[in-house]
């Protein structure tokens, strides 16, 4: 019963998913466009969210599930990149510092402030609390955090390769493509040689490719806005063969680059191939839009079912996938609000 469970959402998500896309007439037909980017956001975090579901808490026991999360993860980092570099083409550097530093820690420490409940009823230490206001020590309260550390790193590298006026555009999308696969050269020979930290950050390890892939992504994008639709129709079953291979173990040189690799290049292509159809999912892209704030709640949320909710598996699944979303609403619309209001004050 509980497998029919486990299997029933999942299958039930898919098919809402894909019931949930229409023909849209104002569509640009841009293969990586703003609707585009946030409804590939959409599917990122449920990727998360089952494989956060699947890994650290055995909820969901089925096959696919386990390999989601780490390539949700690379499209999210990929995103940022591409989406950075656009950004810069058209208004450059100004405002980056406060507008992304707004951006990532007033929606965590709002929902920072929401977690003490739960804090507090199962009496986490209060220093562990106050330092995950800022970042540190993250691993006693939420290890899944470690993202938020690693994106403002991210963020950091692409501003200060960027301000190097000397350079073109497409020599600091060069260089800041050329750091990211230095580390994850050395990260890798790191982990491979049994080094590894333990430290929730360094799980960033295994993701040092994609920030770097979505900034010098950009240089080739209207190359790839060219494609045509059976091109990115050959690209897309490419991708699928390749995860399948990979994740069956019949590749195995660095396997787990690959498969997180070949996930991001089948999403992003299969999703172009959608929006060059003018096919778009309102669904997704208000998950997209909330994706940051469901990815706040949803590890606590999942501690706090396992240790209140006695019910099936399947069900405390559905439960937290549920209260995730429900949740998201009132904290972004709130976190919303208040990066306005200080945005505004630093106008000012």
């Amino acid at each position: 019963m509980n497998a029919f469970l486990q299997y029933g959402l999942f299958y039930l998500v898919a098919l809402l998913l894909i019931l949930s896309f229409r023909k849209s007439p104002s569509a640009s037909g841009e293969k990586l466009g703003r609707d585009t980017s946030r409804e590939l956001k959409g599917l990122a975090i449920l990727m998360v969210l089952f494989g956060h579901m699947t890994l650290v808490h055995g909820w969901i026991g089925i096959p696919a599930t386990p390999v989601l999360g780490a390539p949700a993860v690379e499209i999210f980092l990929f995103l940022s990149g591409f989406g950075l570099v656009s950004s810069y083409h058209k208004k450059g550097l100004k405002g980056f510092i406060p507008r992304r530093l707004l951006a990532v820690l007033i929606p965590l420490w709002i929902v920072n402030l929401v977690k003490i409940v739960y804090y507090a009823v199962f009496q986490v230490p209060p220093k562990s609390i106050l330092l995950s206001f800022i970042l540190v020590d993250i691993g006693s309260t939420d290890p899944s955090m470690w993202y938020i550390q690693y994106i403002l790193l991210c963020y950091l590298i692409f501003f200060l390769v960027f301000c190097i006026r000397k350079l073109s555009l497409k020599w600091k999308a060069i260089l800041v493509f050329l750091i990211f696969v230095s580390a994850a050269i050395v990260n890798g020979f790191v982990f491979y040689q049994g080094l590894t930290p333990d430290s929730p950050f360094m799980e960033c390890y295994s993701h040092h490719l994609s920030f770097g892939l979505g900034v010098i992504f950009y240089l080739f994008y209207q190359r790839y806005q060219r494609l045509s639709g059976k091109g990115l129709s050959v690209l897309c079953a490419l991708a699928f063969i390749f995860t399948q291979l990979n994740a069956y173990g019949f590749v195995r040189y660095e396997t787990y680059y690959l498969l997180n690799f070949s996930y991001l290049v089948f999403c992003v292509s299969l999703f172009g191939l959608l929006s060059a159809r003018g096919l778009h999912s309102k669904l997704l892209a208000k998950l997209g839009d909330r994706a940051y704030y469901i990815y706040l709640n949803e590890y606590v949320l999942m501690l706090a079912v396992r240790s209140l909710v006695d019910i099936p598996d399947g069900y405390k699944a559905l439960l937290v996938l549920v209260l995730s979303v429900a949740l998201s609403s009132p904290t972004k619309l709130v976190g919303d609000w208040i990066v306005q209001k200080v945005s505004s004050l630093i106008k000012t």
